[in-house]
């Protein structure tokens, strides 16, 4: 049997799931920084795996056309990596005490105040006064 190095945060039902398929783990709780770093990190993991996704989407896309059942089966894996990612981004709110409220008050206030991202606008250069 070959050992597979995981070093990250899983899911809470993961220890189970590997119980009953008979897998040999080791896994342990972290404490509170450790679990905010480990979170943080796994924030990373999973916008780098949506970034792949979406760039495989647009490349299959580029390349032929798909059908409407392979960009269905596309989109749903990107919606469950969207998943991912939401469910990370609560759990590091969760760690501050922050409620959804309170993270979806703050998102709406800088929605506001500097817009969405729907328009596609991207920044290429400031000059500020100065030039500096």
């Amino acid at each position: 049997m070959k050992k597979h190095q995981c070093n990250k945060l899983v899911r809470d039902k993961i220890p189970n799931i590997l119980i009953k398929e008979n897998k040999a783990f080791k896994a342990s709780h972290v404490n509170l920084s450790a679990f905010r770093k480990a979170l943080a990190n796994k924030l990373i993991e999973e916008s780098n795996e949506i970034s792949e996704c979406v760039e495989w989407f647009e490349h299959l896309s580029e390349v032929e056309p798909m059908s409407s059942s392979e960009c269905d089966q596309h989109l749903a894996k990107i919606t469950e990596k969207l998943s991912d990612l939401l469910e990370v981004f609560i759990a590091i709110s969760n760690t501050y005490n922050i409620s959804a409220t309170t993270l979806l008050t703050t998102a709406f206030a800088k929605r506001e105040k500097f817009g969405k991202f729907d328009d596609g606008i991207f920044l290429e250069w400031v000059e500020d006064e100065k030039g500096k």
